[in-house]
């Protein structure tokens, strides 16, 4: 007679029976270290049901484990990715981040479905959390009053979340953040990066913040590329000698500034950004740095201020409708401008005090309702290939002991090409300065002023 039990079919159906009857033991243990009762003893009553979180959203102190653990260890078929899901779908591992977290070791992936996370999360392994790719930025992390995420000795991807908070969306205290197509909102600080922890974020969103990414402390350092600053109190800001770097951003509705740099060795490089509808475009003070390339700045209230012996440089930007005084420089600090425009600024296009200094070369002051340039208070102006041109003021107004050092230079159809207020020195080299409807030159209680003119046949000799 065969033997049925080498028949391969009546195997395979063993096998069968025995992965059901090992699931339907799963389903009935009740918490994640059951153990199997005696077959005599009489079961205890059923727990009262824990109480189910909303669709779409987990509250503070619900269930920590969406299922007993070895189910969750025979829906893991992947190993280093894990699946977060708050409708507890049967390919996901946790309803929770932070349970993703815990289990995760360093190099894995936690990838997140769309809903809400009231979770406050820390931050110690090389992970990588995830949205879904075909729903970016729905799976939100929500913090509350608190931080969202704080990431602490690691290295850490975000990609195409939502981080919410109050209080402050993502703090990185060490290690390195990459974040890419993340969205900031909630009314707090978006991002800050302190000490020697670096951050890098590229194609971000930061929504009515209080402050959307500020760099603190030598050596923290922040490069953003492509981001989007949109409404709320502050953009992007670096003090404390940190470094902030960004590049084809744009930043916009701002009530104060879109971008602040303080304290001595802190440093802000910008490039091919735009900057409109600010307070101010920049504040930069306390000798700290700025450098702009290719930025513009229109329709601020103010476009770039330095004070208290603070830099800004300024390279072939663009500076348009912007208020009273456009550019200003007060404190001893110092402007460089080289292949620029000031044009069709409400007020004087750039304004110098307190001992302050200016370089230009190859710059257009150009239409502005008030004067193309301003020196008060010993500041100095030196100019090279300079164009103040249509202004409804004077080209150039010296007053209280300012110096101008003009060469090869054009300061035409102006109220006047110069004019020089208690005291100054001018000295002018091979420039032109027809066509004023005052003249080349005005002079105001000037009894002490220095006057030099060389090769400028237009303007007579003083």
């Amino acid at each position: 007679m065969k033997d049925l039990t080498k028949d391969p079919w009546i195997q395979i159906l063993g096998v069968l029976a025995l992965v059901s009857g090992l699931v339907a033991l799963i389903r009935q243990v009740p918490g994640s270290a059951a153990v199997a009762a005696p077959a005599a003893q009489v079961p205890a009553p059923p727990a009262p049901a824990a109480p189910v979180a909303a669709p779409g959203v987990r509250e503070p102190g619900g269930s920590e484990l969406s299922a007993p653990p070895l189910l969750r260890a025979l829906r893991a078929r992947r190993p280093g990715r894990w699946v977060v899901d708050l409708g507890r779908s049967l390919d996901a591992d946790t309803d929770s981040i932070a349970e993703a977290l815990h289990n995760a070791v360093s190099g894995d992936q936690i990838i997140i479905r769309p809903g809400r996370y009231r979770e406050n999360l820390r931050v110690f392994k090389d992970v990588a959390l995830m949205g879904d790719p075909e729903r970016a930025g729905d799976a939100i992390l929500d913090g509350g009053e608190g931080t969202a995420l704080e990431v602490q000795s690691s290295e850490v991807v975000l990609r195409r979340l939502t981080l919410s908070s109050s209080g402050m969306g993502t703090r990185v205290e060490g290690g390195f953040l990459t974040a890419s197509d993340c969205r900031w909102e909630g009314g707090g600080t978006g991002v800050s990066v302190e000490g020697g922890a670096s951050l890098k974020i590229t194609g971000g969103v930061f929504a009515r913040l209080e402050e959307a990414v500020s760099a603190l402390g030598s050596p923290a350092r922040a490069e953003l590329s492509g981001i989007k600053v949109q409404g709320g109190k502050n953009g992007l800001s670096v003090q404390g000698g940190a470094v902030l770097k960004a590049e084809r951003s744009e930043l916009r509705d701002l009530r104060e500034c879109a971008f602040k740099a303080s304290d001595k060795d802190s440093r802000l490089e910008v490039s091919a950004s735009k900057v409109s509808g600010n307070g101010r475009g920049a504040c930069v003070r306390d000798r700290a740095r700025a450098a702009f390339v290719d930025a513009e700045f229109f329709d601020n209230a103010k476009a770039l201020s330095a004070e208290d012996e603070a830099s800004i440089s300024l390279e072939r930007s663009t500076v348009l409708r912007n208020g009273d005084p456009a550019i200003s420089a007060s404190g001893k600090s110092s402007l460089k401008l080289t292949d620029s425009q000031a044009g069709k600024n409400k007020g004087v296009a750039l304004a110098l005090a307190g001992g302050s200094r200016a370089e230009l070369e190859r710059v257009k002051l150009v239409d502005n309702l008030g004067e193309g340039a301003a020196l008060k208070e010993g500041s100095q102006l030196t100019a090279t290939k300079l164009d103040a041109l249509g202004n409804s003021s004077c080209g150039i107004i010296v007053q209280d002991a300012g110096t101008i050092v003009l060469t090869k230079s054009r300061l035409n159809g102006n109220l006047c090409g110069i004019a020089l207020y208690r005291g100054g020195k001018l000295e002018v080299k091979d420039s032109d300065l027809t066509d004023n409807r005052k003249g080349p030159l005005l002079f105001k209680e000037a009894f002490r002023s220095e006057i030099e003119i060389k090769g400028s046949g237009n303007i007579p000799k003083l």
